[in-house]
């Protein structure tokens, strides 16, 4: 089923573990803050590469959400990895990537979540409810929604 920014009244915010990863430091910070602001009782944990999320597995801590850029992210198979080792995490992809061949592509590894950097923070959050509430929808920023029509059918 394909979702665009549906009305999150009736969903349940359960507190998550939320892993940002972006190797830019301000897009992080924005990241923080925003979740602090909207969703204060998350847990925010952040790294510079999708790697970091091995380390914070390795610590035990329970990841429950991972925000990551795809066009920063050289072993694009570290996706697979972390999907098989936590397969209830939720991925979000947080970019600019537009490109459909992309997309598709980290749909079959299992990300569900698309949001742009340039997104409104009302979308951002909507993204992580939505995580929180139904894992078999795929969520799509509206500038999104042009480029996945593979994913529709």
């Amino acid at each position: 089923m394909l979702n665009k920014l549906f009305s999150t009244k009736r969903l349940i915010h359960q507190p998550f573990n939320i892993l940002v990863i972006d190797p830019n430091p301000i897009k992080r910070d924005y990241l923080k803050i925003l979740i602090k602001q909207y969703r204060p009782y998350h847990k925010i944990l952040e790294g510079e590469k999708l790697e970091h999320a091995f380390s914070v597995i390795y610590e035990e801590i329970p990841l429950d959400l991972i925000f990551f850029d795809i066009e920063t992210e050289v072993k694009i198979n570290n996706l697979a990895l972390i999907k098989a080792i936590i397969p209830t995490v939720r991925l979000v992809n947080w970019s600019k990537c537009k490109q459909p061949e992309a997309l598709e592509m980290l749909y079959f590894l299992g990300v569900r979540y698309f949001c742009f950097k340039s997104s409104q923070p009302e979308v951002i959050i909507d993204a992580i409810d939505y995580t929180n509430n139904d894992r078999d929808v795929i969520y799509l920023d509206r500038q999104l929604n042009d480029c996945l029509s593979l994913l529709k059918n």
